[in-house]
């Protein structure tokens, strides 16, 4: 049976069969026969890096602290509301990263808006630019306004002359009628005084009839009142004549009926020009309502961030981000309760350059 040995190194050896001792290996001899001495060995340079980088793989990173979390950690009190956290590892090993937006870090409230980098002009060189791209939009938006007001003035003109003109046609009629009236009423008043000479069928009715309307015979010369044809002379000369005052009534009714029908004509115009307008003026009021207003609320929310942001760069004491966005929430919400339908993009614009946090989905 083998019998088990520990040799001097401190290494067991199995023994057995009648055979010498196998000794076991030792470094301490392979360095006396180099030389060497009883001295490790150094390790090479790149056994070493390889060594340092496993190491490096199994230790937890390190990551220092921003300001604000030194502050919280030296028993600073003030815990600003708009910082997110960075990329590094919360309690339970979840990188932070996946929890909130890494791009949402915002500076923190005890910054300074004035210094060396001098936020509040790189804020306002953002700012002025936008507010004059908004008014270029309202000048457009107007000019478009504009041009349809000055039809609206054209077209209202155009209907005070039409009214114009459809006012002086009616007394053009009403004369006209009179005139028609008269001839057509002289026509009859010649039948009628023929009729009247007939009946009588003396001399002086014939007489009294001839000389009022100077009745001739059909050579020209006067009739003669006792000459036995008296009555059919009379009678082919007032007809004629009747026949020619009701031809004169005729062209004043033919006139009267033109400047009538002329006036409906004008009057459809009109009417034509008094519906485009109305639309006109339903453009210019949706344009301003849902376009201009917005836009110039914008304008006015944005201006008032322009005064604030000069205001804070002239006061004594240096101007923190806290005091710009104590300020800037208030304001816009009051804002935005008096001026419900500011376009979004401008008061997200609005909170951007005021340092207000919000989600990029809500931006």
């Amino acid at each position: 049976m083998a019998d088990m040995r520990e040799t001097s190194t401190g290494r067991v050896t199995k023994i057995g069969n009648g055979l010498d001792p196998i000794p076991a290996p030792s470094f301490s001899h392979a360095n006396e026969r180099r030389g060497l001495g009883t001295e490790a060995t150094p390790m090479p340079s790149n056994a070493a890096e390889s060594f340092h980088l496993s190491e490096q793989m199994m230790a937890p990173p390190f990551i220092p602290l921003r300001r604000e979390e030194e502050s919280s950690l030296s028993g600073d009190s003030h815990r600003p509301f708009t910082v997110l956290p960075r990329n590094h590892l919360d309690g339970i090993g979840m990188p932070q990263q996946y929890q909130a937006d890494p791009n949402a870090y915002l500076p923190i409230d005890s910054e300074c808006l004035v210094g060396v980098n001098n936020p509040i002009k790189s804020i306002l060189s953002e700012l002025e630019p936008f507010i004059e791209e908004e008014l270029r939009e309202v000048t457009k938006l107007q000019r478009q306004s504009d041009s349809w007001k000055e039809k609206i003035k054209k077209n209202r003109s155009v209907i005070d002359k039409n009214l114009s003109q459809i006012k002086q046609n009616r007394v053009d009629m009403s004369y006209d009628i009179k005139n028609r009236d008269f001839w057509f009423g002289r026509a009859q008043q010649v039948l009628a005084d023929y009729a009247t000479a007939e009946a009588s069928g003396s001399s002086s009715d014939w007489a009294w009839l001839i000389r009022k309307y100077g009745l001739k015979n059909p050579d020209g010369t006067s009739i003669e009142a006792r000459s036995s044809s008296v009555g059919t002379l009379c009678n082919d000369s007032a007809n004629s004549l009747a026949l020619e005052y009701k031809a004169a009534g005729m062209r004043y009714d033919q006139t009267q009926r033109h400047i009538e029908a002329t006036n409906a004509l004008i009057e459809g115009d009109n009417d034509k020009l008094e519906a485009t307008n109305q639309q006109l003026q339903k453009y210019i009021a949706n344009v301003y309502a849902n376009e201009i207003e917005p836009l110039q609320d914008g304008v006015l929310l944005l201006n008032e961030l322009r005064v604030k942001l000069k205001s804070l760069e002239r006061q004594e004491t240096p101007p923190k981000y806290g005091d710009l966005r104590a300020w800037a929430e208030d304001f816009i919400d009051s804002f935005l309760k008096e001026n419900p339908f500011t376009l979004q993009r401008v008061v997200n614009t609005f909170r951007r350059l005021a340092s207000i946090p919000l989600p990029p989905i809500n931006s």
